[in-house]
């Protein structure tokens, strides 16, 4: 898979949490999948208003060779990863910023479907059925972590990295310092998979609607942040 160009370009090197066995690090990705769960204090996740990460199925090399000859290994992955992007995190000596990218192993059980997902014969089987939340190859199912319940989509995309070239190309990315209306969680997923050569998938009418009010989300949240700077000053 061709991968784009990557560079700091004037943008912030990241802090990169890697609480991993040194020997994945030469374990293939083979597929990538979006994930979402709600955030802190919603009941739900869709699509924006929710934290979204990339979990990746892992193969051995033995594995990563035979699905490039016959596309299909005679077992599922060895295991699991997770990249996600939460807020900036302080560098204790300097005390700078730098964007926080987690990269962690996951056990996901068995994923599983809602009622409303059920397939005939009955759930869990086959292809899931076409419905109101099925429009593109967003389809998904669920799984639980952290305390929450996750959604995972299906079909996913191919990708053909291994875990630590992974973690070296995220490193050369241009990243940005958080922000909600434009350096996000979501929008950290979205850039490495693009760099990857995954095309962005397209937008559903709630996402568009949603991307229209994360810069105004943004100038507010920045606007009360400058206040909140400003009276803090004015005690001293």
């Amino acid at each position: 898979m061709e991968k784009r160009e990557a560079g700091h370009a004037g943008g912030v090197e990241p802090f990169i949490e890697l609480p991993m066995n040194p020997q994945s690090q030469d374990l293939v990705l083979k597929h990538g999948y979006i994930c979402r769960r709600p955030l802190g204090g919603l009941p739900f996740a869709f699509d924006l208003l929710a934290h979204s990460a990339q979990l990746f199925d892992a193969y051995t090399t033995q594995q990563a060779e035979q699905m490039r000859e016959t596309c299909k290994p005679d077992s599922g992955p060895v295991s699991r990863f997770m990249v996600e992007r939460f807020e900036d995190i302080a560098d204790a000596k300097t005390k700078k910023t730098h964007p926080h990218i987690a990269v962690r192993e996951v056990d996901i059980g068995e994923p599983y479907r809602l009622w409303y997902q059920a397939s005939a014969p009955g759930n869990n089987s086959g292809r899931p059925g076409d419905s109101w939340y099925q429009v593109d190859g967003r389809t998904y199912e669920c799984f639980k972590l952290d305390g929450y319940r996750w959604t995972k989509q299906i079909r996913g995309s191919a990708v053909d990295i291994t875990l630590g070239e992974l973690v070296d190309f995220v490193r050369t990315l241009d990243w940005k310092a958080y922000d909600i209306g434009q350096h996000t969680c979501h929008d950290a997923r979205e850039k490495i998979m693009e760099a990857l050569g995954v095309a962005k998938p397209p937008q559903r009418a709630f996402t568009r609607f949603t991307e229209f009010l994360r810069p105004a989300i943004s100038s507010t949240q920045g606007a009360s942040t400058s206040t909140s700077k400003s009276s803090s000053s004015n005690r001293v």
